[in-house]
């Protein structure tokens, strides 16, 4: 099966019309297949395949199981913010986050840049319902 971006992890999240509840469907989908033993081989771009049906179930658990733990953070953090449409507000809390997850996708944008984390939290505002009145400053 050939994915492109879907199974990489935070992406296609990276890309400011995309959608967090789309992406996870899509990656059931496939998990399914897989589960079903209809994927020997997944080839996703920018990876070097994965090889075998166990494999293939390992490899996708993994995934699915970041990005679960992502969405509970994101999710845990603008639950705390007293102001759930002040945008820096949040970044700042999500950078500040302890968990070892987060520390690892952190060092993927140092120096910090709106990139993979920071655009996804601006999807998951969007998308679950404080996205209209967002107040952004950006620098």
């Amino acid at each position: 099966m050939f994915t492109g971006d879907l199974i990489s992890f935070l992406n296609p999240n990276d890309i400011l019309e995309g959608s967090i509840k789309k992406v996870h469907a899509g990656m059931m989908k496939i998990f399914q297949l897989a589960e079903a033993g209809r994927i020997d081989v997944l080839a996703m771009s920018h990876a070097l395949p994965v090889i075998g049906q166990d494999n293939v179930i390992a490899y996708l658990k993994s995934v699915i199981a970041k990005q679960d733990e992502i969405f509970e953070t994101v999710s845990e953090i603008v639950s705390s913010c007293t102001d759930k449409t002040d945008f820096e507000e949040i970044i700042t809390k999500v950078y500040l986050h302890e968990s070892d997850l987060m520390k690892k996708i952190l060092k993927i944008n140092y120096p910090r840049s709106a990139s993979f984390i920071d655009v996804y939290v601006y999807i998951y505002l969007k998308e679950f319902g404080y996205g209209d009145n967002l107040n952004m400053h950006l620098s």
